[in-house]
C-alpha cells in the first residue's frame, strides 16, 4: 500500500482500525505525528515548539494532550492522543520522509509562527510551517482567544474562559495543583464539543477529535527517521543533487526535497526514490 501526505494517516487507519490488509505500508511525506509510531517521541518539553507560547508557564499535566492519562483503559478519554495510535502496524511500515519537507518543518525561530511565516512571492502561499501552525493553532479558532486564525475550534490550545474572556485557571493555580486528578472534569483547555467529556465513543468520533483537536507534541513522521522502531526510513532529501531543477523555489528552498516533489520533479532527478520503492514494496519479484 502506497500513501502520501495526509493520506497516510487513511490507510494506516484502514489497516490498524478496519482490518485493511498490506504486506506493507509505504509512507511518503508522512503527516502522521511521529508519537504515533514511537511514544518516547511523546515530548512534553516546555522548550518543545509544538507547545503554544500561553501554555508555557502552565503544568504539562493540565495540557490537553496529555487530558487522556487521567482516565484508565476502557475509557474512551483514554484513546484521546496520538501516543502509540499507530505502533501495532510499525512492522510493515517504511517510511519515505524529507528532512527537506517545507510543509513538514518546524519552524525554529519561536515557539509560534505567525499566519504570515513561510509566506513568500515565489508563489508559496504558506505551505511552509502548515504542519506546525495545524497543531500550534488546535483549538485556537474562537472568538474566546479573539483569533481569527487556526485549523478548528475544538479543545487543544484554548482555554476555557469565564465571563469577560477571563481563563478559570491561572498559571499560578494550575501549578498549585497536587494531584492531576482534578484537570480530569475541571479543565484548563476549552472542552469543546462537549463529547470530548465522553467516557464512551466510537473509533470516529475519537479520531475527529484527534484529527481537530489533540495537539501532536512530536514531529510529522515525514520529516524525521523512525529507526528506532526498526521502521526502514529513507530520507528523500538525500536524492536531491547539484542540478536539482530549482524552478522559482526561494533560495533556502531550492536544494531541498519538497513536500510534493515526489510527483514534482522529473523522474530523471528522482528516480533513486522508485528504485528503493521497487526493492521495498517487492514489486520486482
Amino acid at each position: 500500500m502506497f500513501a502520501h501526505s495526509h493520506g497516510t494517516v487513511v490507510a494506516a487507519a484502514v489497516l490498524h482500525d478496519y482490518g485493511g490488509q498490506a504486506d506493507k505500508l509505504l509512507m511518503f511525506n508522512s503527516a502522521i505525528p511521529s508519537e504515533a509510531f514511537d511514544p518516547t517521541l511523546f515530548n512534553t518539553a516546555t522548550n518543545n515548539h509544538l507547545v503554544h507560547d500561553d501554555w508555557v508557564e502552565y503544568t504539562n499535566s493540565c495540557w490537553t494532550a496529555r487530558w487522556h492519562e487521567l482516565f484508565p483503559t476502557g475509557d474512551a478519554r483514554n484513546n484521546l492522543t496520538w501516543k502509540g495510535r499507530f505502533s501495532a502496524i510499525a512492522p510493515i511500515c517504511v517510511n519515505f520522509y524529507s528532512s527537506g519537507d517545507e510543509v513538514l518543518e518546524l519552524y525554529e525561530d519561536a515557539h509560534n509562527p505567525a499566519w504570515y511565516n513561510g509566506v513568500s512571492p515565489s508563489g508559496n502561499w504558506g505551505e511552509r510551517y502548515c504542519w506546525h501552525k495545524q497543531e500550534i493553532w488546535k483549538g485556537r479558532k474562537s472568538w474566546l482567544d479573539l483569533s481569527i486564525v487556526g485549523p478548528s475550534y475544538w479543545s487543544g490550545w484554548g482555554f476555557k474562559k469565564k465571563a469577560h474572556l477571563v481563563r478559570f485557571w491561572s498559571a499560578a493555580e494550575a501549578n498549585a495543583v497536587a494531584n492531576p486528578q482534578v484537570f480530569a472534569t475541571n479543565t484548563v483547555f476549552d472542552p469543546f464539543p462537549p463529547s470530548i467529556t465522553n467516557a464512551t465513543a466510537t473509533r470516529l468520533e475519537t479520531d475527529m477529535h484527534l484529527a481537530q483537536g489533540i495537539p501532536a507534541l512530536s514531529p510529522a513522521a515525514g520529516s524525521i527517521a523512525l529507526s528506532q522502531m526498526d521502521i526502514p526510513s529513507y530520507d528523500m532529501n538525500s536524492y536531491v543533487s547539484t542540478n536539482w531543477p530549482v524552478g522559482n523555489r526561494d533560495a533556502d528552498l531550492q536544494y531541498r526535497w519538497l513536500h510534493s516533489d515526489l510527483k514534482n520533479v522529473a523522474f530523471l532527478f528522482v528516480h533513486g526514490l522508485f528504485h528503493e520503492i521497487v526493492e521495498e514494496g517487492g514489486l520486482g519479484e
